[in-house]
């Protein structure tokens, strides 16, 4: 009784009894005689409400307790917490039963009134309101399909797990016609849990073949149940309205059965009378509860741990103050971000997904790469050239796997670029500005590259950092949506001085090329230019004599400068060959605006190519001499200097740039660093209205503090059921 009382059976399997049966099928009565109490009844259908019945054997007097369970809402869904409130006193006289039950289905059936002032409706007047209320409601939905449901699923519900289902199928019915039989069979497929019940026998009339058929139901010759059918007579109305005790009506009933025929002659005599339904259903439930027991148990064990579980996955309570929670939960933002920006064990995305923006931004810069071929045009199809240095190639790199993009330059096309330069330079001196003019041509791309990285990393950096904002603070939408655009503020801060940055690098940085690396590019100048000598040494012979290929200087020009020699007012240095007509150039420099184009040297025969076998041989002889760690590459700046040194001087160079770098510094560090004083500023913690505001903040959502809510009741009925069961001993 205690655990219906708290309503256990919406949370786990209770044995009981079930009475279930078609309209007028005299279910009514026989709970009315098997608990002894007056139930209420009227012509038609009667019962408008679900009742349930409790009995318990005492040594004292009779007594009875009406008490009213609210387990569904208005809106027809099930409470998150089961109430039974007792309405009334305790009765001591069984008639007066009938009365308190009709006061507390109009009570149920008009929630908006007080339900103690239906106690003081009197007897004769109670059945008016509570048949008007009953034939109103089915009035209204009596026609409509969800009724019928309703009551289907009403019955589907209390009929499932381990109840006892009481089947009640009058005499006057065809068996094959019940309804509520087949929902018993749906239920409990193998009859273990299913008894039937055989009402209103003396309506049968006597001589027809019906009793017969009955008779053959009853002893199992036909409609076998792995319990059989029961079958009771109960009073009729003269009987009722005569004042009829229980005691007095389970004598008429044996009476009856023991003079009538075919009652009289069967051979299963214990099947009826209300006392042998009783004597049989007695140890059928009492078994089905000790056998319930421990599986009750154990469910109450696992619901419990479930619902502490569901009450996990929802965000905790914000205790008070409110303020000091939410510097809390700001502080577990910032080491979120913090272990994400640094890579840490678990939260190594960002840092992976940020390299890999940098390498696509490797990869875009390095496509343009100058391509460089230290040919004329004209043979560019007669020679190959690899565009790398060996010694600088990473064949697990990516990144050196790309190819230009850019059109190559040939040593004609570099010419006519120098040329196109020269205003008032000196014999010997390239233009700075053509170098800077050639570095800008390949320097266009630089800046649509870098920002599309930038925007990139800053995308991939706003998606990390708003998920460990939504981690710690998604439970609470208000403070959740303010601080989700703190943090988008915060991160188009830093991006715009990212941007700026980089425009002042490669916008401004471009106009005057500038390196610290001197040492460094030098070296890199010396590798390129002895593999473009190299190349060019081993250039096939001219195919005409205008051709600008001889490796050898013409007779009477002066040999180029060489880097050490070149003016020192940039790092790009190198000098460009004197020809026969220099001197005139300089004679005229005073008086013309631009030098004429220096005329090309007559052809020379081709150099010897070297050959692999005395190219090692050379190596291994210099090596004796002293001279260790030499390739190929270096045997390249042994050979004199051809009119294309100049040229081939301007293709060694090379510039690096740290964007990257200048992003994460920039860009994804500094969000990590300002954002939790950058929140706190925002939030104000110590203004005014600071508690109002981070209590409207910190509001648990509406859909999530009712799912609490039903968990917690359901947490507490269990604990209940779990103390019940303890105390009985399981």
């Amino acid at each position: 009784m205690k655990l219906f009382a708290v309503g256990a059976h919406a949370v786990v399997d209770i044995p009981s009894v079930v009475a279930i049966g078609n309209q007028s099928a005299g279910k009514s009565s026989v709970v009315e005689a098997i608990s002894g109490i007056k139930v209420p009844r009227d012509s038609g259908t009667c019962t408008r409400s679900p009742f349930e019945i409790q009995l318990s054997s005492s040594t004292g007097p009779w007594t009875c307790r009406v008490s009213i369970r609210s387990e569904y809402g208005l809106d027809g869904k099930r409470k998150s917490e089961v109430k039974e409130e007792q309405f009334g006193d305790p009765i001591t006289n069984p008639d007066d039963v009938e009365h308190r039950l009709r006061a507390a289905a109009a009570a149920v059936l008009q929630p908006w009134i007080e339900p103690l002032s239906f106690l003081d409706m009197p007897a004769d007047q109670s059945k008016v309101p509570i048949l008007l209320i009953y034939r109103s409601l089915i009035f209204l939905v009596a026609d409509k399909p969800e009724l019928v449901k309703l009551v289907e699923n009403l019955v589907v519900d209390r009929i499932k797990g381990n109840s006892l289902i009481l089947v009640t199928i009058p005499m006057t019915d065809d068996i094959d016609n019940q309804k509520a039989l087949t929902l018993a069979r749906q239920a409990d497929p193998e009859g273990k849990r299913t008894i039937c019940v055989l009402t209103k026998p003396d309506v049968v009339s006597k001589g027809s073949k019906s009793r017969g058929i009955w008779l053959d139901v009853l002893e199992g010759r036909a409609k076998p149940l792995l319990h059989g059918y029961y079958c009771t007579r109960q009073p009729d109305d003269d009987e009722r309205e005569g004042g009829m005790t229980p005691e007095k009506a389970r004598e008429a009933e044996m009476r009856y059965f023991s003079t009538t025929e075919p009652w009289l002659s069967s051979t299963q005599k214990h099947r009826f009378g209300i006392k042998n339904l009783v004597d049989m259903l007695s140890p059928l439930l009492e078994k089905a509860i000790r056998e319930a027991l421990p599986a009750l148990s154990e469910q109450t064990t696992k619901l419990l741990l479930q619902c502490e579980a569901d009450l996990a996955r929802l965000p905790a309570e914000i205790p008070n103050p409110v303020e000091y929670a939410s510097h809390v939960l700001l502080v577990l933002l910032k080491e979120d971000v913090n272990t994400y920006v640094e890579g840490g064990i678990g939260s190594e995305g960002l840092v992976q997904d940020n390299n890999a923006q940098f390498v696509e931004f490797k990869k875009a810069l390095h496509a343009t790469m100058p391509e460089f071929r230290p040919f004329l045009r004209i043979n560019a199809h007669s020679n190959e050239f690899k565009n790398f240095l060996e010694d600088t190639r990473d064949e697990d790199d990516p990144v050196d796997h790309v190819k230009p993009a850019v059109e190559a330059v040939y040593l004609d096309d570099m010419k006519d670029k120098i040329f196109k330069s020269i205003t008032r330079e000196l014999v010997d001196n390239v233009p700075f500005r053509a170098k800077v003019k050639l570095i800008k041509q390949f320097q266009d791309d630089w800046p649509t590259i870098a920002e599309r990285c930038a925007t990139a990393v800053r995308d991939i950096t706003m998606r990390y950092v708003l998920s460990c904002v939504e981690k710690r603070f998604g439970p609470w939408p208000a403070m959740h949506a303010q601080l989700r655009q703190w943090t988008l503020d915060l991160i188009q801060k830093h991006f715009a001085s990212c941007q700026k940055a980089i425009e002042v690098i490669l916008l401004k940085g471009e106009r005057h090329p500038y390196t610290q690396g001197e040492p460094f590019m030098r070296s890199r100048e010396a590798k390129w230019f002895a593999r473009y000598k190299d190349a060019r040494a081993k250039e096939a012979s001219p195919r005409n004599p205008f051709d600008f290929s001889s490796t050898a200087p013409s007779p009477g020009t002066a040999p180029p400068t060489t880097a050490a020699d070149a003016p020192i007012s940039s790092t790009f240095t190198f000098g460009i060959k004197k020809s026969p007509q220099s001197d005139s150039v300089l004679a005229k420099a005073n008086s013309t605006s631009a030098p004429q184009p220096t005329p090309p040297s007559a052809p020379q025969p081709p150099a010897q190519q070297m050959k692999p076998e005395a190219v090692q041989q050379a190596l291994a002889m210099l090596e004796q001499a002293g001279f260790k760690g030499l390739t190929e590459e270096d045997l390249g700046k042994l050979r004199k200097p051809d009119e294309y040194e100049t040229e081939m001087r301007v293709m060694a160079q090379r510039q690096r740039d740290n964007i990257p770098i200048l992003i994460d510094t920039l860009l994804v560090r500094p969000v990590a660093e300002d954002l939790h004083a950058f929140l706190v500023e925002r939030l104000a913690p110590s203004s005014a209205d600071a508690q109002e505001r981070f209590s409207r903040y910190l509001a648990e959502d509406p859909s999530a503090a009712r799912q609490r809510q039903i968990i917690s009741a359901r947490q507490k009925t269990l604990e209940m059921v779990k103390k019940e069961l303890i105390d009985f001993g399981v």
